[in-house]
């Protein structure tokens, strides 16, 4: 046997031994995967089948997720008053821990600023 072709040989019998060790897909799915699936839509059914978990298991992690975000404010909600506090790029994010999503962008109000321009406030996104 040439020294290229065990070279060869060696190699593969080394990722065959690699993959003998993997550790199966299903322990990928940590918690945050399960609520990663779910914010993409997957059914408890269906994450649960990947996860090859129970339902119950599935249910109860992202039962906890609701908790988490329980007491904050929904999309849309105003987290400041209206006013006129100058200029702002509309496109603005800012961090806003009272929001479920963790940010919050301006949002212009019906009302004019005596100095010419509208009156804005934050609302979480």
């Amino acid at each position: 046997m040439t020294l290229p072709a065990l070279a060869r040989a060696l190699s593969l019998c080394a990722f065959a031994l690699f993959l003998s060790f993997a550790p199966p897909a299903a322990a990928d799915c940590t918690e945050s995967r399960v609520k990663k699936l779910s914010k993409q839509g997957k059914t408890i059914a269906a994450i649960a089948k990947t996860c090859e978990m129970s339902k119950k298991e599935v249910q109860s992690m992202l039962e906890e997720e609701e908790d988490e975000d329980e007491g904050k404010l929904p999309k849309g909600a105003p987290v400041g008053q209206c006013g006129c506090w100058g200029p702002i790029d509309p496109s603005h994010r800012q961090p806003e821990p009272s929001c479920k999503s963790g940010v919050a962008r301006p949002k212009m109000c019906s009302a004019m600023c005596s100095m010419g321009g509208y009156m804005w406030r934050g609302v979480c996104t």
